[in-house]
């Protein structure tokens, strides 16, 4: 079979990212001829001014780099073509732009961004504003990409409303939701549910039994925003200042609470970490902590942690709820209050260092979402949408 992805990288490596990384690896694994057509936004962030600005320009219309794209789909003749993030300046439906020839178009289901500014249906707390009334002006009062007025006027720019972008979508053979609760939500918005397929994300297995109960720290371990309930974190260790905590990750609120929170001597920010000191920063914590206050499609830094046989301190939000077992494989915690997640923090706590049920059941969770699995199920959801 011959596979064309197509990704606009983030700025800061991402889940997204990760997911592309790994189904490329795998399926070229399995005997497939892959090719990527891609555009990385770090690269666009440090070239000059000048080119970043006829970037920003062009990327206003809908035709930015069709024209590439159309060519390598002309020459690669490819059976499928695989959308993943198209955003922030792959703004408009790309795929409604080209001819795919005999290929088919599948689109990943990441996140929210057809719907939301932010793509994470969250300002102050959970907001549908821009969906419910389909209109971007909510969104951009609100300023809701990065808190800037400037950068959500920006990313509104030729972007298609709600209602048309699910118009759009007729041209998509096939859908790949990360979630059950992703694929219930578009298929509630108006996407055909037929056309949904749901494919959660995968996780190495390598470090799956090499680890056992107990831990030094509490991990945060994500984008750091209000969103993910980054400060929660914060203020939890300052309720339990015998527990050492750390934070690693970045993100526009970074920064600021590394000073609001510089005094604390159980509050550790490690800032964006990989590989190796990802690895080693799992491998050592007791638990990992994900307060999420949004609709989550997801948690891959859950599987991660899994596969150490590290448990999780969660509020199950979103597509959470399907990945977190209460009780079996971490805490759903049903008061959202920074009470309830102080003490249930300090029973994880507790319950982590006196055996091992919780690694147990996380390892053995864990390897329904192996990378084989994962691109076996991908194989057969693009040879359905080949029939």
């Amino acid at each position: 079979m011959r596979i064309l992805l197509f990704n606009e990288f983030t700025s800061t490596f991402g889940g997204t990212d990760l997911v592309v990384n790994t189904e490329i690896n795998g399926l070229r694994k399995a005997g497939h001829t892959v090719r990527l057509f891609t555009y990385n936004n770090k690269e666009f962030l440090r070239s000059k001014l000048l080119p970043r600005y006829f970037t920003v320009i062009k990327s206003c219309f809908k035709t930015f780099y069709v024209k590439e794209f159309q060519l390598i789909i002309d020459e690669f003749k490819p059976d499928i073509i695989h959308f993943h993030n198209i955003y922030q300046l792959f703004r408009t439906p790309i795929w409604n732009w080209i001819e795919p020839q005999t290929a088919k178009i599948i689109l990943h289901l990441h996140n929210y961004y057809p719907f939301c500014l932010n793509s994470f249906f969250f300002a102050e707390s959970i907001c549908t504003s821009c969906l419910n009334e389909n209109s971007w002006m909510p969104g951009i009062k609100l300023k809701c990409y990065n808190s800037s007025l400037f950068q959500t006027t920006f990313v509104n720019i030729a972007r298609p409303l709600p209602n048309d972008w699910i118009k759009f979508s007729s041209k998509i053979d096939r859908f790949i939701a990360v979630s059950n609760f992703i694929a219930k939500f578009y298929g509630n918005s108006g996407i055909n549910s037929q056309k949904i397929s749901i494919l959660p994300n995968a996780v190495k297995m390598n470090q799956v039994e090499s680890t056992s109960f107990g831990g030094e720290y509490i991990l945060y371990l994500g984008t750091i925003t209000k969103l993910k309930g980054t400060e929660w974190v914060c203020k939890i260790a300052e309720k339990l200042k015998e527990i050492p905590f750390i934070i690693a990750g970045e993100g526009k609120d970074y920064l600021y609470l590394k000073e609001k929170y510089k005094s604390f001597h159980n509050l550790e920010f490690a800032g964006y970490v990989e590989d190796e000191k990802k690895n080693h920063l799992l491998q050592h914590c007791r638990f990992l902590i994900f307060p999420t206050m949004g609709w989550e499609s997801f948690g891959l830094s859950i599987l991660e942690g899994y596969s150490y046989g590290k448990p999780v301190l969660t509020t199950g939000l979103g597509g959470i709820s399907e990945i977190v077992k209460h009780d079996l494989t971490g805490i759903i915690v049903d008061e959202l209050t920074l009470s309830s997640f102080s003490k249930q923090a300090k029973r994880l706590w507790d319950e982590t260092c006196e055996g091992d049920f919780y690694s147990t059941n996380c390892r053995e969770f864990v390897k329904n979402y192996s990378i084989d699995n994962h691109i076996k199920q991908l194989t057969k959801i693009y040879e359905e949408a080949l029939l």
